[in-house]
């Protein structure tokens, strides 16, 4: 390709373009990880994507330092603060899905093919990272903050999609019954402030409920460990045995850990009773967050009933409520390595038939009251 081609520069700029975008965004995953190794991984991930930025601009006959400064767009400064809320872990999915289209995009570049072959080692080594097998050991996130911020986010999802589902039902079928535009709001207020409570309280208990198991559990086998550290000592070495030491390797271990109690605790909980210790997350925390998600996402079929009329109102707060379902839905699909479209599609399909059915129950609620 000519580098006077217009087109070809167009297109040139454009691939420029994606690998400014990948570069930002492993940048991010470096600076949001808390893990050392796993940092280690992003940064060498943002420093291959500068590279391809320097093949690209010198395509086109420039230098990196005479390219404009970027800016990283919305997006990649929300995935970032993602990361730094919830982990990078959450995030793998969309990494893989966007390293996966790069050698399609490149395949009938005859100058990107050392690109393509570095593109597809990003997937390798994201793979890796999700599953815990890169640097030949296993790579947990750490730290209290991540485990407590994951039981946050999963009080919050849940609170916000069970807001917008049962608060539209109650609206729609309120409104199948009636065009009082008042006792509409009246009862869908009433709703919101129910169910948030519901919803905050429900999962305190939830919360609490684990939470007393899993210290049972662990003063349990303190109280064995304090007792009885030699038949702990001997179940511990059994449990490396079977991970594949020799007895004698599994014993020596066994001894090493025994001489602190708490580390052989942290142990015996994780490997005996299959717990994790650092996922106690707060009661209060995830009631308080279940509380505002479901008050903010009640909130959306609620609104246009402030501003509009019956009628009007009545369209807005369902459209409204399935682009809100439809980004939710397509979010969680894409965290969890599904299709983004189809999850968002189907969580729209389950508040949209959740407010129809209540609709046609107002309806004949009405016909029988008038």
């Amino acid at each position: 390709m000519s580098k006077d081609n217009p087109a070809d520069i167009s297109l040139h700029m454009r691939y420029l373009r994606a690998e400014q975008e990948a570069a930002a965004l492993y940048t991010a995953m470096a600076q949001a990880e808390e893990d050392p190794r796993r940092a280690l991984v992003f940064r060498q991930l943002a420093e291959s994507e500068k590279q391809h930025i320097a093949h690209w601009a010198g395509a086109m006959g420039l230098s990196v330092d005479g390219l404009p400064t970027y800016r990283p767009r919305l997006g990649i400064r929300l995935l970032g603060w993602i990361a730094r809320r919830m982990g990078t872990h959450s995030l793998i999915s969309i990494l893989l899905r966007q390293e996966g289209g790069h050698p399609d995009v490149y395949r009938d570049e005859p100058d990107a093919a050392a690109i393509i072959v570095d593109e597809e080692n990003h997937s390798q080594m994201l793979n890796d990272l999700k599953e815990g097998r890169y640097l030949g050991a296993e790579l947990r996130e750490k730290g209290w903050r991540r485990t407590a911020a994951r039981g946050m986010v999963r009080a919050a999802t849940m609170g916000g999609q069970d807001g917008v589902v049962s608060i539209l039902a109650l609206t729609w079928g309120v409104a199948g019954g009636t065009s009082d535009i008042h006792f509409i709001l009246l009862a869908a207020t009433a709703g919101l402030v129910a169910g948030a409570i519901s919803m905050g309280a429900g999962e305190y208990m939830s919360v609490r409920v684990d939470r007393d198991i899993t210290e049972h559990r662990m003063a349990l086998e303190r109280r064995e460990l304090e007792q009885r550290p030699d038949k702990e000592r001997e179940a511990l070495s059994q449990i490396y045995e079977l991970k594949g030491l020799s007895r004698a390797e599994a014993e020596a271990l066994a001894d090493r850990i025994m001489q602190r109690l708490d580390v052989a605790l942290d142990t015996m909980t994780r490997e005996k009773l299959g717990l994790d210790p650092g996922k106690l997350v707060s009661p209060w925390g995830a009631a308080v967050f279940s509380f505002i998600a479901f008050s903010v996402g009640g909130s959306v079929p609620v609104l246009p009933y402030l501003f509009a009329s019956s009628e009007t109102a009545f369209f807005l707060s369902g459209g409204l409520s399935m682009l809100v379902l439809f980004g939710a839905g397509a979010f969680l699909a894409a965290v969890s390595d599904k299709a983004p479209l189809w999850g968002g599609a189907r969580m729209m399909a389950i508040g949209g038939a959740a407010a129809v059915f209540t609709n046609g129950v107002g309806r004949l609620v009405g016909l029988t009251m008038a």
